[in-house]
């Protein structure tokens, strides 16, 4: 699977801000989610984390690295099926998704302060439509520059309003993390 090449860009920096105008678009996204999902040869793992670190990530600035499927599998494991899952610094999802591997029902919470990381952990989460509130933030400071809702096959951005600082706990909006 070429990422890139599905976006349409040449150039791997330019594919999250790519990515994110497909994933907004509820013309674009049904169409491309498919075509992604239909690349996949199984849905039980992530399949962008290679291309993630090493096309997108800072890994010596911001030591982003991504959670290997041993690690995912140990972790699941050890917790067993839940019912909900809190993902903090949930990269592109590997963890969430290892989760949703034991238990496709189970409602979804996944914070992510990189705004690199957030369009392929929406991507991972449409793909396999699990559903999940992703909050792009900082899980320690409490702000938020976003909150996305994934239900099914459906993305949408919750408002920016006090309810919603207050249903996920947040401490206030920013424009930049």
């Amino acid at each position: 699977m070429d990422i890139n090449a599905m976006l349409g860009v040449r150039e791997s920096y330019q594919a999250p801000t790519a990515l994110m105008k497909v994933l907004l678009d509820n013309e674009q996204r049904p169409a491309f989610v498919q075509d992604y999902r239909d690349s996949l040869p199984d849905l039980e793992h992530e399949h962008l984390r290679e291309y993630f670190m090493d096309n997108q990530s800072d890994r010596k600035g911001d030591k982003q690295d991504y959670t290997p499927d041993a690690i995912g599998e140990i972790i699941t494991g050890i917790l067993g099926q839940r019912d909900q899952v809190l993902d903090i610094a949930g990269g592109i999802g590997g963890l969430t998704i290892h989760q949703w591997g034991a238990n496709h029902k189970g409602t979804y919470v996944v914070e992510e302060i990189s705004s690199a990381s957030l369009p392929f952990l929406l991507l991972n989460m449409l793909a396999r439509e699990i559903n999940a509130t992703v909050v792009n933030g900082d899980s320690l400071e409490r702000t938020a520059k976003a909150v996305y809702q994934v239900e099914g096959n459906s993305l949408r951005m919750l408002p920016k309003t006090p309810d919603t600082l207050k249903e996920y706990e947040l401490r206030g909006w920013v424009d930049e993390l």
